[in-house]
């Protein structure tokens, strides 16, 4: 490979490799922004439970489930590895158990285009987008709550969360697990039983969602930075080994050069035929 070449691709790898470093630098950033987030969620979510768990005590809701929904969390760009690609085993077993099967993120979706039972949603790209995307899911969802008052829809969730696959129950919501204070007498109520129960069911739902939506970007994020990481060390070693390509060609054309000079240099004996003056009688 010819010297200008090699530089002209070590220059491409330069800008290569500080596109990549951005986009890394992006995704350390989102992460520690991900990280407070799901920290309020948790508490606030945890003083849900509690207060369902509380509720249903006392006033006990016998509700129906005769449909469920899986919503696959995938991610909306790319640059993160298999994320998407380990979550299509998943939409193959909700779609044969008849789930109605909702797959958020266009990067996911792109691999589900053709399956014409599957519903598409795009994702969030950044933790600031997650509430526009719950809203989007929101008027979705709807569209297949039953009119029966009693009948609920059954939600589940997959998603990545570090490391792990997870299948979480949205809806119904399980209740706490954690033990409650003794009441001997229900708790006072300001609204109707059932529409204060479908108010707590519906911010649960949605605070669960907003805190699977957090997880899973977080994952997505944390994918990023090793695939990223990955590609900066594999960018690294080619940059090295064209160097050193770089440096062989420097240094055959620097003995080109030196072989050229001496053979084009005049003999000595011939320069000091020619310096002599003409007509002198050699001794």
């Amino acid at each position: 490979m010819k010297r200008h070449k090699i530089t002209e691709k070590l220059h491409t790898y330069n800008d290569v490799h500080a596109m990549l470093a951005a986009m890394k630098n992006i995704a350390l950033m989102e992460l520690h922004k991900l990280s407070g987030q799901r920290q309020r969620q948790r508490q606030v979510m945890n003083t849900i439970e509690t207060a369902i768990t509380d509720f249903l005590d006392f006033y006990p809701l016998p509700l129906e489930t005769n449909h469920t929904i899986t919503i696959v969390v995938g991610s909306e760009r790319g640059f993160c590895g298999d994320f998407n690609n380990d979550l299509l085993r998943g939409v193959e077993n909700a779609c044969a158990r008849n789930h109605t099967v909702l797959a958020v993120g266009s990067s996911l979706a792109e691999r589900l285009k053709k399956n014409e039972y599957i519903s598409l949603l795009p994702g969030p790209n950044i933790v600031e987008e997650i509430p526009q995307t719950l809203e989007m899911l929101a008027d979705r969802i709807s569209l297949e709550q039953p009119e029966t008052p009693r009948t609920l829809i059954g939600i589940t969730a997959l998603f990545h969360d570090q490391n792990a696959l997870i299948e979480r129950c949205i809806a119904p919501l399980p209740q706490s697990d954690k033990p409650l204070p003794h009441r001997s007498s229900p708790p006072v109520l300001t609204l109707p039983i059932t529409e204060l129960a479908a108010g707590l069911m519906e911010q649960a739902i949605l605070l669960s969602l907003q805190e699977v939506f957090t997880l899973s970007l977080t994952a997505e994020n944390q994918r990023r930075v090793e695939h990223m990481e990955s590609a900066l060390h594999h960018l690294d070693e080619m940059t090295q080994a064209l160097e050193s390509e770089l440096n062989k060609a420097r240094q055959e054309n620097i003995i080109q050069e030196i072989e050229t000079i001496l053979l084009n240099m005049t003999p000595t004996s011939e320069l000091y035929a020619a310096t002599e003056p003409e007509g002198q009688n050699k001794p």
